[in-house]
């Protein structure tokens, strides 16, 4: 899959490239690598909401070096972060001025593979339900002895 924006490769993103050069600083190829890391460092950074950018001071230009402190910072780490995920996730509720599609979009964004947890269509649907208002009740209600629940497509329809 490539980057719709640079064209990139973007299962090479985070992986190391070419070594730095050591014809000299002041080579062609030294600079045509240079500018190649720079510009992998930009695509980093002007991908990334401002409040990430605190983990990345110091390795700004450095991609392999941001990639890494990226990952590391949010792979989620042992059962209290899968159970912190889920909390919100079931504590979630809908605003009534937010769309059903868009709440629905907010409850799929949430629930990361990186949990490292399986993610089944009933626990979304699940998450979906239980963050509805009471004027969703006569649905949920229906929805309850329907053979179709488990599909998401199904449900938020």
């Amino acid at each position: 899959m490539t980057d719709p924006v640079t064209g990139a490769f973007i299962e090479e993103v985070g992986k190391p490239k070419a070594p730095e050069p050591t014809t000299g600083r002041n080579s062609k190829g030294w600079k045509a690598w240079k500018d190649k890391r720079d510009e992998a460092a930009a695509v980093i950074v002007e991908r990334i909401d401002p409040d990430q950018c605190v983990h990345i001071k110091g390795i700004d230009d450095h991609p392999l070096a941001m990639w890494e402190a990226l990952a590391s910072y949010h792979t989620v780490k042992g059962l209290g972060s899968v159970v912190s995920v889920y909390k919100h996730l079931m504590a979630a509720q809908k605003d009534d001025l937010v769309t059903i599609s868009a709440h629905v979009k907010t409850i799929r964004a949430g629930l990361l593979e990186s949990l490292g947890e399986p993610i089944t269509p009933s626990f979304i649907v699940s998450c979906i339900l239980v963050s509805l208002t009471n004027d969703y009740q006569p649905i949920i209600l229906k929805l309850d002895g329907d053979h179709m629940v488990s599909d998401i497509d199904y449900v938020t329809a």
